[in-house]
């Protein structure tokens, strides 16, 4: 599928998450034929051009999302002296008045649609962020630049409309039968590109496994020192697939036994190749920490320190804020199944790009609350 094809394909799951296969292509057949030549050029499909076996109301959820962006203006005029003055400048503005100007655009959505969707919101969010970037886009590069906002207006829409079950959108039916080829994982995460690859050609799991022993003998006699053989990285890399394979096992191993089955893989130079590969990232992850921490890890600090005692940040969330910020890992950027199940209610998921976990999300705008920017 080619770029723009694919770039349509996702504007149709932003709004139609669970929308089947078959009915996917048949509405993507149909603007192709029709002459879609870019995702911009959606604002201009009309009811008529899309397929029989859409429903209306699917139908209408996808021109109302698509013909937000060419609809709506955000109404600077009405937004408080603060955040004017921050447009005219370019610079950060005031917590205060961010969640002022917050309040008054998902008033101003609301007047065409209710509840607007998080497809909508995305839209705007994206408007806002491309034509002030300074002012509105996130403090750091983290995801689509975008998030918070998405995450703050998604959120303002659902506090309006709490309580109110006439305006609710139904999500849809559990799958009774899902399709055989919906994959139940696992999943890669935080950007990784290479999770589990095929086996190389040429190679073998045997042929691999024998490599394998080979460098276990190696450091059999000559120890850490022998990560330092130029021949020893060529193995490596060779053997990247079943050194995955080994790490992706369930049950998973333990270090003790990934150390004794790959005593080189936690050198630092092999373990830095190794992320290399799993990341598609060249900069050296060392430099790129440390350069981080010294522009940004005070602040960090600072923020924390400031929080009630008591309170602490959950694990996972700093490892995704540290792998987003720190690292620079996009999470778009993977080979993460596109349909899944999931195990609690049964229902089909399918992979959105551009998202940030709301978590995330909520630490970076607590960031930029704190003069991030």
């Amino acid at each position: 599928m080619s770029a723009v094809g694919e770039e349509i394909r996702q504007a149709v799951l932003l709004v139609l998450p669970s929308l089947q296969e078959d009915k996917l292509q048949s509405l993507l057949n149909n603007l192709e034929r029709i002459g879609e030549e870019s995702r911009g050029d959606l604002q201009f499909i009309k009811e008529e051009d899309l397929p029989a076996d859409i429903t209306r109301i699917q139908c209408r959820r996808l021109l109302n999302a698509w013909q937000t962006e060419e609809n709506f203006n955000v109404p600077w005029n009405r937004m408080s002296p603060g955040i004017k003055t921050a447009i005219a400048q370019e610079k950060g503005k005031s917590a205060k008045d961010h969640r002022e100007m917050v309040r008054i655009i998902v008033d101003e959505m609301r007047l065409t649609e209710l509840n607007p969707s998080k497809s909508q919101c995305l839209t705007v969010a994206k408007m806002i962020v491309k034509q002030h970037p300074r002012s509105f886009a996130d403090g750091t590069v983290i995801g689509s630049g975008y998030g918070s906002l998405l995450t703050q207006l998604k959120t303002r829409v659902e506090h309006v409309n709490r309580g109110n079950v006439l305006i609710r959108r139904r999500e849809p039916k559990i799958l009774s039968n899902p399709p055989a080829d919906i994959a139940r994982g696992p999943a890669d995460l935080y950007g990784c590109v290479r999770w589990q690859p095929d086996c190389p050609p040429g190679e073998t799991v045997e042929s691999l496994k024998e490599k394998q022993r080979e460098m276990m003998d190696l450091y059999c006699v000559e120890g850490p020192a022998g990560a330092e053989r130029g021949h020893l990285t060529q193995l490596m890399k060779t053997t990247y697939y079943l050194q995955r394979k080994n790490i992706n096992a369930i049950p998973p191993p333990s270090i003790t036994e990934l150390k004794n089955d790959w005593p080189y893989l936690f050198s630092p130079k092999e373990l830095y190749s190794h992320f290399k590969l799993l990341t598609d990232i060249d900069n050296d992850i060392l430099d790129k920490m440390n350069q981080a921490m010294e522009e940004k890890g005070k602040l960090i600090l600072q923020f924390f320190e400031q929080k009630p005692a008591g309170t602490n940040a959950d694990e996972e969330l700093l490892a995704q804020f540290d792998f987003r910020c720190f690292m620079g890992i996009n999470p778009t950027k993977d080979t993460k199944t596109k349909k899944l199940l999931s195990h609690r209610s049964g229902k089909v998921r399918v992979k959105r790009n551009n998202s940030v976990s709301p978590y995330v999300s909520s630490l970076l705008k607590g960031l930029m609350d704190f003069q991030w920017l």
